[in-house]
């Protein structure tokens, strides 16, 4: 054996391979060839051929690519089904050795079991089952079905995967009554699916839970029903089947569906998934008790989002429940309208604890202030915006602000619906703003509407708010930061004995209850001075 590759340089010589090949024991080889040899010869890809002959197959026989040349080949024995591993592309479904992969009610990438078969001989849910099995000669078991007008529903166990893959295969050359049958995968749950359980099965689950149902308490007990010597003969393993509770979510809407109480307690339920069905009809419940089950994750609350109206909730005995703390605020998550838990009154959460409405902040020592100020400002903008000049300084700020709709006389001028536009509408210096507000509409203050409400006071500052009613349609809030005016100014000349150095001016439509006080006890700018003072 010689090496062919000729770059290298010492290439192994005989004795040394030779004595590699000495320590190998070629018995198993040996065997296995001998066993291949034996076989039947088994299915070749379509490109066989061609790789060994550079030749294409043909219903049998591989033609060369040389003329003339011609060979004829067994035909390929049918490979048993095999399933393997397929995906899911762009929503498309894509196969790979013969298993169809689509999307399924829990995530992307897996099998679904449910296909929909179109009924063009409209036969019933019985007979369509049979003719699939018949034709198709598969046996399979439906765990639920749904029935349209021109089709039919059907999922299958998991087990069956194999038969409804071969179901898929058969699509429009399968004939019921003559008629072709359409089957295609269902990618999205129908929602009518019923359990497919015989009538008596039904029947004896409706006089299961008749015996359950108070009618007077419009209660539904349905605690240790896994006990139930009618349920323990469909479920032996003493725990309800996802198809069982379909089938009681079914008996419940056609007989109790506005029940107020529910008990599914002592039940071995260890999810909440399964019960959806059964939430999903009892939407009018008030009461449920979840007690002593196997429920472990705080999540599985979710499925209870759908109760509206639930005020009272019992989860004790479940290991969900360890941790009051964490478990009520995953109540008030999922269901906010419980008020009751496990029999105890379940408190607001901190944060939802507001601190009482308090009455209007102006300390006596600037209530005079804010009196003559107040007045005399709202008095000149109504009247004579011209002499509100000296009350403002070359580096004063002034802004308005309003809502898209409902103000349009003083939209026009809003910073904040301008600004996107590249225009800007912060007016800087005296000058400017008196300008500003001789563009601005007409206004009439109602000045036993205004409120004060100071928010900071400092020696050479004084931040407070105001706001009130603007005419019969508008309401304003306005936002001021003062300074003291200087003595020799004209400001201080004037009788303005504070100017502004910022003024932020919001004006928006009037609502219902704007004419009233919204804080009774804050200070009015038409009250006189002294009983402000007394006030605060």
């Amino acid at each position: 054996l010689k090496s062919r590759d000729r770059t290298t340089a010492n290439p192994p010589s005989r004795l040394a391979m030779a004595n590699i090949f000495a320590g190998i024991d070629f018995s198993a080889a040996a065997q296995s060839l001998n066993a291949f040899q034996a076989a039947p010869p088994a299915a070749a890809s379509m490109d066989t051929a061609e790789q060994s002959g550079g030749g294409k197959q043909r219903g049998g026989k591989v033609f060369s690519k040389q003329k003339g040349r011609q060979q004829q080949q067994p035909k390929q024995q049918k490979v048993p089904y095999a399933p393997k591993t397929g995906s899911f592309r762009g929503g498309r479904i894509t196969q790979r050795g013969g298993t169809l992969i689509t999307r399924t009610f829990e995530g992307q990438g897996q099998r679904s079991n449910t296909i929909w078969v179109s009924n063009p001989a409209n036969v019933g849910k019985d007979e369509m089952l049979l003719a699939l099995q018949t034709q198709s000669g598969e046996n399979f078991t439906v765990t639920e079905y749904a029935v349209t007008k021109t089709a039919m529903a059907f999922t299958f166990a998991a087990e069956n995967s194999r038969a409804l893959n071969n179901l898929i295969r058969l699509s429009k050359k399968l004939l019921i009554k003559g008629k072709p049958v359409t089957i295609t995968i269902a990618h999205n749950r129908p929602s009518n699916m019923r359990p497919n359980l015989k009538p008596e099965v039904m029947h004896a689950l409706g006089e299961v839970l008749g015996q359950r149902f108070n009618q007077a308490e419009n209660t539904l007990v349905l605690s240790s029903l896994c006990q139930d010597p009618i349920v323990l003969n469909l479920c032996p393993s003493g725990v309800i089947t996802p198809t069982i509770w379909d089938a009681v979510s079914i008996v419940i809407h056609e007989n109790c569906s506005s029940i107020a109480r529910l008990d599914l307690s002592s039940n071995k339920i260890v999810s909440l998934t399964q019960l959806s069905s059964v939430f999903d009809k009892c939407t009018a419940l008030e009461a449920l008790s979840l007690a002593n089950n196997e429920l472990k994750s705080l999540d599985d609350l979710n499925h209870l989002r759908c109760l509206k109206g639930l005020t009272t909730l019992f989860v004790a005995g479940n290991p969900l429940a360890s941790d009051r703390a964490v478990l009520e605020g995953k109540v008030r998550k999922y269901i906010a309208t419980v008020a009751n838990l496990d029999g105890v009154p379940l408190a607001p959460a901190a944060d939802q604890l507001l601190p009482p409405v308090q009455p209007s902040h102006v300390p006596a020592a600037v209530a005079e202030i804010l009196q003559s100020f107040g007045l005399k400002f709202f008095t000149l903008f109504d009247n004579d915006r011209l002499h509100l000049l000296n009350g403002y300084t070359p580096t004063s700020h002034f802004s308005l602000s309003t809502p898209s709709k409902g103000v349009n006389d003083f939209s026009r001028h809003a910073r904040n619906l301008l600004t996107k536009y590249g225009k800007s509408r912060l007016f800087v210096g005296a000058s400017n703003i008196i300008t500003a507000f001789q563009k601005l509409p007409k206004t009439e203050h109602k000045m036993d509407s205004l409120e004060v409400d100071v928010w900071r006071m400092g020696d050479n500052e004084l931040c407070f708010n105001i706001s009130g009613l603007l005419g019969d349609d508008l309401a304003f809030y306005r936002a001021f930061i003062l300074s003291p005016a200087l003595p020799g100014t004209t400001a201080a000349a004037e009788g303005w004995k504070a100017t502004v150095v910022s003024d932020q001016l919001y004006v928006y439509p009037r609502q219902g209850a704007a004419g009233k006080a919204s804080n009774p006890g804050g200070l009015r700018l038409a009250q006189s001075a002294l009983a402000a003072a007394a006030r605060n």
